[in-house]
């Protein structure tokens, strides 16, 4: 089987594959008894439930964006709202600057929550998840 795909990205080994498996199932374990709502997300990545909450990414890629990653997601009512503001090109729309703002101090306190549950957390450093959470390591998780 080929690890790559059309894009030229190789997948990650199958025990690291593995192992961000066990730390995306111990993060929501942990994330939801702490009280957050946790999504689950299909093969494909879509995100299974509506409303507000966490979502896991789990990116099975051997790259600098591989890993488990943690996004914030608004309750469908209020991202529809953005999406309306962005299509009418309303930049100064207070929704946009409210949901910023938020998306910022949600992946500061979910930081602020992993490091207390143990986890080696950080605020993404990646272009294309600008206000997630990379989840580095727990503890109890190790690299084989």
């Amino acid at each position: 089987m080929d690890s790559e795909n059309t894009f030229g990205l190789k997948k990650a080994m199958p025990d690291e594959v593995s192992r961000r498996c066990q730390l995306a199932e111990q993060v929501r374990q942990d994330l939801s008894a702490s009280g957050l709502t946790v999504h689950r997300t299909d093969e494909r990545g879509v995100t299974l439930g509506e409303g507000g909450g966490l979502k896991i990414e789990l990116d099975d890629f051997d790259d600098a964006g591989g890993g488990v990653w943690l996004h914030w997601q608004l309750h469908t009512r209020t991202q529809e709202g953005v999406r309306a503001a962005l299509q009418r090109g309303q930049a100064d729309d207070p929704l946009l600057k409210a949901a910023s703002q938020t998306y910022r101090h949600m992946a500061t306190a979910i930081i602020a929550m992993l490091t207390t549950l143990g986890y080696k957390a950080e605020h993404s450093r990646d272009d294309y998840r600008p206000h997630a959470v990379r989840v580095i390591a727990h503890p109890d998780i190790h690299v084989r």
